[in-house]
Parts: structure tokens; C-alpha cells; sequence
């Protein structure tokens, strides 16, 4: 970075500037590096749209860091490029305003792990590429922190059957679970994070590697899952399927208002 820095007061705390290619940097002090740009997406329905990209770069001390932006508080991003910004761009301004909310936490991963379990037979090659769990009787797991995870008694033989209305890819495993506790955020007594700070902790569902969560979001409040599995329309039998439960807390947020160059 060529420009010296200079420092303004963002949310109450220090933050330092410079401008590294096309892109601002913003040092928050006791914190992560915000790296942000914006610029113009003319080809967004025929008229100038302006886009910003912002990434929490990793800190030196190794503590985990994302943010969350004010026009969608729930989902949390540690690197998200080309969203819309949705304040009327005008005519010659020469700099965006970025509103978002840094967040520090802590996580840990439990694992459970199902095992012997069948599929509903192929689809056809004139259905959609959906499967389903063949569940004759439900199955329990239950982590040492005390999340319980159920796939109940089920056995879908379409997408139209199990949904109303579908809107997404289709292309995965789907099953209904039940998740104890089903609250966003959760008092677990048995577990480290809340032992060690004594808050309530967020827990979202992940999948063990080579498998993937379709649905990204899909948190302890959902009561279907959708599992991405390699070569999905041959599959008849899971000797296991691995799901993650991991356990988050919020230690610091940080409300933070940035102004950024617009690129042309």
C-alpha cells in the first residue's frame, strides 16, 4: 500500500484507511481488517446499478470475525461480492455508503453420525433429480453438549409429494429431522461454549465433507434438511451420513459505517 493511512471514527472505535488497488482496507483496532469496494454494474436491467463487495480479511491473533449487513441482519458473511446496494444511486457520486455490523465469536463442532440408512428408489429419467430417506423407524443422536437431532419415520417418492410449493435445486438428498433444542439461540449447561462464557449460543447444520449442506442457512429451527451426495441418483444405501452441529457465540458486534470509492 503506496497512500499513507488516515484514521476516522467508525461505530465508536478507531479505524484506520488506506487504499490498496481498487479496493479501500479499514483496520478496526482490537479487530479485523475490512477490505470494500464499489463500483458500477451496468449491464443490472438496462441501468447503471451500484454493487459493493466487502471481505473480513484473517487476523493475526487467529480470532474469527464476520459481519452481517444492515439490509439482511440474519445472514453472515465473511466474503461477499457483487450484493446490491439498495440506496438510489445518483448521478456523479463519487463514493458509496456501506452499513454493517462485525461480529466476533467462538465456535465448536459436534458430530452425529447416522448410520445403515436407505434411500427411496431412483427417480426416473423424466423426475427431477430429488431422493429421499427410506425411514421405517426414527433415529436419535444426541451430542455430549446436548443437541438431539431425530429423523423421524418417512418415505417421500417425489419432490410434489413432500412440498407444496418448491422454489431451489432440487438436486439432493432431501429428510425431515427434528432438532432439540429448536430455539435460535439456546441455554446448552453440558456445553463448553456456554460453560466457558456463560451465554446462549446459535447452532447451524453443517455436512462432513464430501457431502454439503444445500440449504446454507439451515439452522436448529428447520425441520427438513437438504444433503448435496456425490453421484445422488445411484445411491440406494448410506452406510453413514455425518451431520455437524455447530455451536456459535456471539462475544463482540460492532456497528460500522463505511464510505467507499465508487470504481467505474
Amino acid at each position: 500500500m503506496k497512500n499513507a493511512m488516515k484514521s476516522v471514527l467508525i461505530g465508536g472505535i478507531l479505524i484506520l484507511a488506506a487504499q490498496a488497488s481498487n479496493a479501500e482496507e479499514f483496520v478496526v483496532k482490537s479487530g479485523p481488517t475490512l477490505q470494500a469496494q464499489a463500483y458500477i454494474d451496468k449491464d443490472y436491467k438496462n441501468k447503471d446499478q451500484l454493487r459493493y463487495h466487502v471481505r473480513v480479511q484473517p487476523t493475526k491473533d487467529g480470532s474469527s470475525w464476520d459481519f452481517t449487513l444492515d439490509d439482511d441482519p440474519v445472514y453472515h458473511h465473511t466474503d461477499n461480492d457483487g450484493n446490491l446496494n439498495f440506496t438510489p444511486y445518483k448521478a456523479k457520486q463519487k463514493t458509496a455508503t456501506i452499513k454493517l455490523t462485525l461480529h466476533r465469536y467462538e465456535t465448536l463442532d459436534e458430530i452425529l453420525t447416522f448410520k445403515n440408512l436407505d434411500l427411496m428408489p431412483s427417480p426416473s429419467k423424466n423426475e427431477l433429480p430429488s431422493r429421499f430417506l427410506s425411514m421405517k423407524r426414527e433415529a436419535t443422536l444426541t451430542t455430549p453438549s446436548g443437541i438431539s437431532v431425530t429423523i423421524p419415520v418417512q418415505g417421500y417418492k417425489s419432490l410434489f409429494e413432500a412440498f407444496t410449493f418448491f422454489n431451489g435445486n432440487a438436486g439432493a438428498l432431501f429428510f425431515d429431522v427434528r432438532i432439540s433444542p429448536d430455539r435460535r439461540e439456546s441455554i446448552l449447561p453440558m456445553s463448553p461454549l456456554f460453560k466457558k462464557y456463560k451465554k446462549p449460543v446459535t447452532i447451524k447444520l453443517e455436512c462432513a465433507k464430501p457431502n454439503d449442506m444445500v440449504w446454507y442457512m439451515a439452522d436448529n429451527t428447520f425441520k427438513r434438511l437438504a444433503v448435496g451426495l456425490p453421484n445422488l441418483a445411484t445411491v440406494q444405501h448410506l452406510d453413514a451420513l455425518s451431520l455437524i452441529a455447530r455451536q456459535r457465540v456471539e462475544l463482540r458486534s460492532v456497528p460500522v459505517t463505511l464510505q467507499v470509492p465508487i470504481v467505474r
